[in-house]
Formats: C-alpha cells, structure tokens, sequence
C-alpha cells in the first residue's frame, strides 16, 4: 500500500506500470477501470466530480485509470489485480478534467492529468488525475451539481464528500450543519484572535496618539 503521493509518481515516471499490480487502493489511490465513467450520462458525470472531490477534501493523490482491481480478504479496499492498458486515443482524462471544472467549486489548485505509455508495451498504457494536497483555507471543496430523477438539478443543492481511507464518503447533514454553527472551529478561532489582537494594537495606538496630544498640549501652555 502506498504511503506517500511520490511513490505512486515514481511509477508514473518511470512508466513501470507492472508496480502497481498488488497495490491496494488508499486515501491518496485509487484504481479505475479503463472505462470507469459513464460521461453521456449525469450520473457518471456526478461520480467523476464526487472522486476527484473527496481527494481534494482530504490529502490529496492519484487517480489511475486502466487497472482491474477487486475487494482485498477481510478488508474494505480494493487491490490492483491486473493492467487494462489502452491507447492514448482511448483516454478520456481530459474530459474528466473538464467535467470536474465544471462541476467542483472553488477551483482545485494544480490538479492535472494525461495519459502515460506503458514502458514495457508500445502504444497501450494507463491514464491519471492527480490531485495535489491543497491548503486548508480553500477546504471543503462543493458539488455543484445534484442528480435527481436522471436530470441535473443547477443551483439547487451542494455536496461535500471526503476521502475515507479508500472509500469517498459524503458529510452528513449533521456533520455540514456543525461546520456552518462553527465556522471551522479551529479556522474561526484564530480569525478572532487576529481581530482582536488587530483591536488591541488599534485602542493602544489611540491610547499614545491622545497621550500625545495632551503632552503637546502642556508644552505649548509652559512656552507662553
């Protein structure tokens, strides 16, 4: 199992794809069939930006297209089985990049993807979205799009979904409506501290400006 997003880029640099036979799926990997997503229909639309969402929300990773995986005994991930390699005509990472634009706010910082030719096979390799690690201040990245009924519903409701060790796991209403009382916690705590640290220092700027003042004023009485 990887534990750092530059093991899984190693592989990508190297284009030793064989690496990620035996790999189990984590919260900075996760392994997609060749033809993961369905982008004719808003569902598959809905999960592309779900996925790249939740890695956003968490820490960051790759996604990798073109890998058979299944449930790894007696765990709740899934394991690298085979390689689905296919053509670079065949990769679809571009769209998927567009649909997540579209359908993820604000804007995932530095997130890219391509396809990438298999060292060992000419012509046939995987496909790749990386999503880099992103500060906290943007946190929590927004669906911005509902299926309902088959039909995208604009404007009407927002998502939050996180990566859960392997799996994408929404917030629940409770969870969502705590952040909005909170503001964060930790975020709203340290805001306060500077407005009020920034309310202090104005008060005792004012404090030596009458202080001034009045110094000025007792000078200019002795002189006369």
């Amino acid at each position: 199992m990887f534990e750092e997003i530059e093991e899984i880029e190693e592989i990508i640099i190297s284009r030793n794809l064989n690496k990620f036979l035996g790999q189990k799926e984590n919260n900075i990997f996760e392994a997609k069939g060749m033809t993961a997503y369905d982008i004719t229909v808003p569902s598959g639309r809905f999960e592309i930006s779900k996925d790249i969402s939740s890695m956003a929300n968490s820490d960051g990773g790759y996604m990798v297209f073109g890998l058979k995986h299944e449930p790894a005994v007696d765990e709740r991930t899934d394991v690298v089985t085979e390689l689905e390699l296919f053509s670079e005509a065949e990769c679809h990472i571009s769209s998927y990049l567009g649909i997540a634009k579209d359908g993820i706010y604000p804007k995932i910082d530095g997130i890219r993807g391509e396809w990438v030719e298999d060292i060992n096979q000419t012509g046939l390799g995987v496909g790749y979205i990386f999503i880099p690690p992103q500060i906290e201040q943007k946190k929590y990245f927004l669906i911005t799009k509902l299926i309902e009924e088959g039909e995208e519903q604009k404007g009407i409701i927002v998502g939050i979904i996180k990566r859960v060790k392997a799996d994408s796991v929404p917030f629940s209403v409770q969870e969502l409506y705590g952040m909005m009382q909170n503001g964060k916690g930790e975020i709203a705590k340290r805001l306060y501290s500077i407005e009020s640290k920034i309310d202090h220092l104005s008060k005792f700027s004012q404090k030596k400006e009458d202080s001034s003042k009045k110094l000025s004023g007792k000078i200019k009485e002795i002189l006369k």
